[in-house]
Order: structure tokens, then C-alpha cells, then sequence
């Protein structure tokens, strides 16, 4: 869908420089590069849950399950993707009402017995933040920089 309104989020680095229609109905010749920079992607994106889920205590906590919900949902898509062999040409990869009501509801009931949902248990992964250095308002403050 993205790609027909000529947008294109697949980074250069890991897909080269595919022009946004091949990206609609991929040929069968770059279809495998697809397949390998969704699996790349898809690996990295869930390093970024899991630093994430482990950050959740430097949020307000009023926010906090809102956003540990809305990760699970949308890392589930990922998990559809994963499915289908990253084929994202074959159709719209999206999570059913139900797989979202049961990740809403094991991410709410985990978070009773998870003391880093509260506070802070375990740091998370500061590397993922390297390519956010020198971004207006990412500067960490001095306690919480490793």
C-alpha cells in the first residue's frame, strides 16, 4: 500500500536502490533480497521490543501498558510476516481482533508479577540508541547513561 503511494521505507543499505514500483508486485528475481532485508528488519525490530519492554519503567506510568500493548501488537505483525515467509506481496500482513484481545490481555496480566514494569530492573539496550546520537532531545541523562 505504501508503495503505491510511491513510498518507500526499505533502507538502500540492506535492499540497494529498488525503484518503489518493484516494490508492488516484486519479479521473482528480487524477491529473495526482499525476503532477506524483511528478515533482517524483522530481527532487528525485535531487539528494539525487548530493550523496549525492558525500558518500560523510564516511561510515565500511566503510558507504560498502552505502549507494552501496542508493542506486542505490532511485533505480532511481524510474527505474521515471519509466517508467510516475509511474502509481503501476497497480501496485508495484520493481527485478527482476537490475537489482539489475547496479546492485550497476557501483556496487562504479565506486567502484575514483572517488577521492571515498575521500575528498573534491567537496563536496556543502550546500543540501539547509536543511531539516534545527536538527535534534538536524546541526550540521556547522567544516571542512566552506561
Amino acid at each position: 500500500d505504501d508503495a503505491k503511494l510511491n513510498r518507500r521505507y526499505l533502507p538502500a543499505s540492506l535492499l540497494g536502490e529498488i525503484e518503489v514500483g518493484q516494490l508492488i508486485t516484486p519479479e521473482p528475481s528480487i524477491q529473495s533480497e526482499l525476503k532477506h532485508c524483511l528478515k533482517t528488519l524483522l530481527t532487528l525490530a525485535d531487539q528494539y521490543y525487548k530493550s523496549g519492554e525492558a525500558g518500560l519503567h523510564y516511561l510515565p506510568l500511566n503510558a507504560r501498558a498502552a505502549i507494552l500493548v501496542a508493542g506486542r501488537v505490532y511485533r505480532e505483525i511481524g510474527q505474521v510476516l515471519k509466517a508467510r515467509d516475509f511474502a509481503y506481496w501476497e497480501g496485508r500482513a495484520f493481527v485478527t481482533p482476537r490475537v489482539k484481545l489475547y496479546r492485550t490481555a497476557a501483556a496487562i496480566v504479565g506486567t502484575l508479577g514483572n517488577p521492571g514494569f515498575w521500575y528498573e530492573r534491567q537496563q536496556h539496550d543502550l546500543a540501539l540508541h547509536a543511531a539516534l546520537e545527536g538527535l534534538p532531545g536524546t541526550s540521556q541523562p547522567a544516571e542512566h547513561a552506561n
